[in-house]
């Protein structure tokens, strides 16, 4: 299993995240000593008269040109014995579906904010979204003390907007901190030029986070492909959930096939078992004729199979009930979809709640039923993430990101 902490680090347009997960990346000598070197001689390169932290996780010249991050990028950071995954999304609203996509993968959250500005409405949007995304640990960094001369009374305010929009919002925050990432003050340790600041420092608390690993134990199998090797077809995928042994009894679905497995292949050879989040090649004694893409092969409870599914829902795109041409993609599996009812939806600008309606519009959050055109297995999301979210497509695009509920 993955032994380390997935966090993904959200904020407003300019807050300074990405300096901050680059600060980080740099003092804990989570980068080499090439990349120490490369992102010196590109400020030089660019005129840059401090160090630009951010660069080291920006992906294109585009980016370190505008400064802004475009695309989800994700580094690991090594510190005190513990292991994260930092995750960058991005800030514009325009790209709300990259940091979806970003966060939806998270066991925590930072929100970055600017001690310079008031709490915006990304701010807002950002923390409906990780409320949505059921992520419970959220910690508030106010970033850029150094420009309101590290005074507590600038991280009061603040503070006591967060604390008004978490209440707003129905999110608890794990706590709120000051910190300077580009002067790198009370990231790995406390500050003495905030010594009104007793708490941890952004390091201590996020070595405190926790990752709650799933009870969800059951094998979850989904076929991604079948290749022949030699003579003898291999059914390839990575296991979603549980194990799989040498002569286990598998069932698929929708098909409700049965198969017996005959060997275990991976990449150095054969194997006797395999678990999540493995990888591998399924041999089978007789492989039926149904088994193809988007089957899903189990052992144990039954997975739930439906063509209807009740999910929430964020939308990219305006779309309606009853709308052509709508596929629901969920791990391996494509079925064409629509709209059938809608629950309950919610601007997240306003946060206003209606129920009812036949139209959804882009940045709306919602509950809703989707009928399939073909059984579908769609787990609770909050029990096996990586069966309980989807992607709603039309013309190949993305109109909305769903979880099962």
């Amino acid at each position: 299993m993955y032994n380390f902490l997935n966090i993904v680090f959200a904020g407003e347009v300019d807050s300074g995240k990405s300096t901050l997960l680059g600060r980080l990346l740099y003092d804990t000598d989570s980068v080499s000593i090439q990349a120490k070197e490369e992102l010196k001689k590109v400020c030089d390169g660019l005129g840059r008269q401090v160090m630009e932290y951010a660069y080291l996780l920006d992906s294109f010249q585009e980016e370190r040109a505008e400064e802004f991050t475009l695309d989800t990028t994700q580094a690991f950071v090594r510190a005190k014995g513990k292991e994260f995954l930092l995750i960058d999304v991005p800030g514009h609203k325009e790209l709300l579906k990259n940091m979806l996509t970003g966060a939806s993968c998270a066991d925590a959250a930072v929100l970055v904010i600017d001690a310079s500005r008031s709490v915006e409405e990304q701010t807002k949007r950002h923390l409906f979204i990780l409320k949505f995304l059921g992520i419970e640990g959220v910690l508030v960094v106010v970033n850029k003390m150094d420009l309101a001369a590290y005074k507590e009374e600038a991280f009061l305010k603040i503070k006591s907007e967060c604390d008004g929009l978490a209440k707003t919002v129905g999110i608890k925050a794990n706590g709120i901190i000051p910190v300077s990432a580009r002067e790198g003050e009370n990231l790995l340790k406390g500050s003495p030029k905030m010594a009104w600041h007793r708490g941890p420092s952004l390091l201590e608390v996020l070595g405190a986070f926790k990752s709650e690993e799933s009870a969800f134990s059951d094998l979850r199998f989904p076929v991604q492909d079948i290749y022949t090797a030699g003579k003898e077809p291999v059914v390839v995928g990575s296991i979603a959930s549980g194990s799989v042994g040498a002569s286990d009894i598998l069932r698929a679905v929708p098909s409700g096939v049965e198969l017996k497995v005959k060997a275990i292949r991976v990449l150095s050879g054969n194997r006797r078992s395999a678990s999540a989040p493995e990888a591998v090649g399924l041999l089978f004694q007789r492989l039926p004729k149904e088994i193809k893409r988007g089957e899903i092969l189990y052992k144990g409870a039954v997975p739930p199979v439906s063509s209807q599914i009740r999910a929430k829902i964020f939308c990219l795109k305006p779309f309606a009930e009853g709308d052509p041409g709508l596929i629901l993609s969920c791990s391996t599996q494509e079925v064409p979809a629509s709209l059938d009812s809608i629950v309950s939806r919610m601007d997240t600008s306003s946060l206003e709640t209606r129920y009812g309606g036949e139209c959804l519009a882009a940045c709306d959050a919602a509950e809703v039923i989707l009928r399939t055109g073909a059984p579908v297995v769609a787990e609770k999301y909050l029990s096996l993430p990586s069966l309980g979210r989807f992607i709603l497509l039309k013309d190949a695009q993305p109109v909305a990101i769903g979880f099962a509920c």
